[in-house]
């Protein structure tokens, strides 16, 4: 008796190949686009990191002895080559006296940061 070798099948029993679904290989080369929102937020924190740790007068080494986050990492962030976890950015938050939100929040630009400046100041 000889042993033949079957393909598994997991299609119905009496369905016909054109009736059997077919992934799209369009679908794997094309991934889902992600949300504008979260494009946003990572262009805020990488621009409150680097204002904010500009505001201290710390340099990429120092904000990363005292978050402990590696000084790679930090500058990979602030490129933008990088998305932190909520640890990272709980770290990083504490180390510029701020919290998570005031590192993901869009600023001001600018003109509007002008018309907001206190009485008193000099303008350019």
């Amino acid at each position: 008796m000889g042993t033949t070798k079957s393909m598994p099948t997991t299609i119905a029993r009496g369905a016909s190949p054109e009736s059997i679904p077919r992934r799209s290989s369009r679908a794997k080369r094309n991934p889902p686009r992600r949300p504008v929102p979260f494009l946003e937020a990572k262009a805020a924190l990488q621009e409150n990191l680097a204002v904010r740790r500009a505001r201290l007068q710390l340099s990429q080494r120092a904000l990363a002895a005292r978050s402990g986050v590696n000084v790679a990492y930090i500058t990979q962030i602030e490129t933008g080559n990088r998305n932190p976890s909520l640890l990272i950015l709980g770290r990083l938050a504490a180390a510029l006296d701020t919290d998570i939100v005031g590192l993901l929040k869009k600023r001001r630009d600018a003109s509007s940061a002008r018309r907001y400046s206190p009485k008193g100041a000099k303008r350019r």
